[in-house]
């Protein structure tokens, strides 16, 4: 799916949250807004439960030091480019990023863009690595395998979102960074 739609335990945490980072409530109304606006918007930041049976220090893309009783979790940052949508009919940009979704969380692909995303299918893992999407650069490096211990035995969990989901923007880059689909 293009869009993204997070369960609605998150609602409320997310909006407070944007409320003080932004000054207005969060909606997913229409608005005229500039480039320029819209690059002033905040960097969403997704935490999702990693691996727990390792240490990871210092791994781009993990928690860390950022929430030390889940060093492991991975980070997937989503800047306002990717989750605002112009509508050319309307000539609006609008938030496509949902709070009301009643069963599991959907990462859609406008919270995909800008990583290169792997799919085990057997072990219901996924793998995420910020990229920057140039895939004739890859093509030239020849084949490349992941590590085995790249997969490890993480749970996948909603439940542990809190206040902060919304955070400025920065330069987060992430690397090989997986998760389970179970």
């Amino acid at each position: 799916t293009t869009d993204t739609y997070m369960n609605t335990l998150m609602e409320k945490a997310f909006k407070k949250a944007w409320q003080e980072m932004v000054g207005s409530d969060y909606t997913n109304i229409g608005r005229s807004m500039t480039y320029e606006e819209i690059i002033k918007f905040p960097t969403v930041i997704i935490q999702l439960q990693g691996d727990s049976s390792d240490t990871f220090d210092n791994t781009i893309g993990l928690a860390g030091s950022l929430d030390p009783q889940n060093p492991n979790d991975v980070l997937i940052a989503v800047p306002p480019t990717n989750y605002f949508e112009f509508e050319s009919k309307s000539k609006q940009y609008t938030e496509r990023f949902y709070l009301n979704e009643r069963g599991q969380s959907v990462l859609g692909a406008n919270t995909m863009m800008e990583h290169d995303v792997g799919f085990d299918i057997d072990n219901k893992l996924i793998g995420l690595a910020e990229s920057d999407c140039d895939y004739n650069g890859i093509l030239n490096v020849g084949n490349a395998t992941i590590p085995d211990h790249a997969f490890g035995n993480a749970a996948h969990d909603d439940s542990g979102i809190e206040d902060g989901l919304v955070r400025e923007s920065s330069d987060t880059v992430v690397q090989e960074t997986y998760l389970s689909l179970s």
